[in-house]
């Protein structure tokens, strides 16, 4: 169903529908696949061969998707580490220089 449509049979505008049941609206598909595929296992378990072959094609569709990695990035440095760092490095120009000689 569209927004338009779910906004429409609730009598609400779709700005109100999507402030009120984002959540719903990103997350409920996937919790409703996900209670679909545990019936299907119950019924595959049970001993129902139709299930059981629906189980198996949907367990090779998952293997022919590759798998997305997310590419790990490095914590910013805390300010304890960037001092660290700026006192084992030698200013570029020396600050106090002058005022020693």
């Amino acid at each position: 169903m569209e927004l338009l449509e779910i906004a429409a049979v609730i009598g609400i505008s779709v700005p109100t529908l999507n402030l009120h049941f984002a959540f719903e609206l990103t997350e409920g598909a996937a919790k409703k696949r996900a209670a679909i595929y545990r019936a299907l296992e119950k019924n595959a378990l049970a001993g129902n061969v139709s299930a059981q072959k629906a189980m198996i094609l949907q367990f090779e569709k998952a293997a022919a998707v590759p798998q997305a990695t997310r590419a790990r990035k490095e914590p910013a440095p805390g300010k304890k580490e960037l001092l660290e760092r700026e006192a084992m490095e030698a200013p570029a120009t020396p600050r106090w220089g002058n005022l020693i000689q």
